[in-house]
């Protein structure tokens, strides 16, 4: 998981272990003296505020790019060029059929 950072990561693998930990020791119950789901999901929960954990909150946005205008330069003179190609290509065929 490298979205965590050197400070966050032994935060995060104390949690990951004590919630092992939780699940492991449950399991080990019979299924008719498990605690109900959510109300242990909320003991973990509240166990992990009282150890200081806080969600991190993300990073703001990197500003939007800001790149040059494009330069149309080159499709103006590929324009240009085919402007002219059309062009000679109409007299051929006005030279060769004669113009309309």
């Amino acid at each position: 998981m490298s979205y965590l950072d050197e400070q966050q990561r032994p935060h995060f693998d104390d949690a990951v272990r004590a919630l092992a930990h939780r699940v492991h020791e449950r399991d080990k119950q019979p299924p008719e003296d498990r605690a109900d789901p959510n109300a242990w999901a909320i003991e973990f929960m509240t166990s992990l505020l009282g150890h200081h954990w806080r969600r991190t909150v993300p990073d703001k946005p990197a500003p939007a790019r800001r790149t040059a205008p494009p330069d149309y330069s080159r499709a103006q003179q590929l324009r240009q060029e085919a402007e002219q190609i059309r062009d000679r290509n109409k007299q051929r065929w006005e030279q060769e059929h004669g113009s309309t």
